[in-house]
């Protein structure tokens, strides 16, 4: 963008949406003299306005806040997730919903590299024999 070409709402109520982006193009050569070109709309991208998910989130059983640690956080290399319940596996997806991490543990800490995904918001999904919990990471 060249920083005059965008929207920008200010009022959209909590919740999640969806954008398409489309690019316009100007000409100004021998062939295509003033002329405007459109390109194909993108993949819609989602995006969500208003407050992030809860830090916790339980299907089935809930464990206490306390019950799982990711430490530290923020961090910015690895994080160590610690439960005081074996955990089967460890998703990281970012707030777009896609998976950017997922690793199987079988055991009750787990040691994640995450030095190669970019700076932001990401959800932690541990998966116990007890219960599903998604937590915040944020990786700097």
């Amino acid at each position: 963008m060249d920083g005059q070409n965008f929207l920008r709402y200010t009022d959209l109520p909590d919740g999640e949406y969806k954008a398409w982006v489309r690019r316009v193009c100007f000409h100004d050569c021998y062939f295509h003299r003033d002329s405007t070109y459109y390109s194909d709309w993108s993949e819609p991208v989602t995006f969500r306005v208003g407050d992030p998910p809860d830090d916790t989130v339980a299907v089935d059983n809930v464990l206490a806040t306390n019950d799982i640690t990711l430490v530290p956080n923020p961090a910015t290399l690895q994080v160590t997730v610690t439960s005081s319940v074996l955990m089967a596996t460890v998703t990281l997806t970012d707030l777009g919903g896609r998976e950017v991490l997922c690793r199987e543990v079988n055991a009750e800490q787990a040691v994640l590299d995450i030095s190669t995904l970019p700076k932001g918001v990401y959800l932690a999904t541990i998966v116990t024999s007890q219960a599903t919990t998604t937590k915040r990471l944020i990786v700097n």
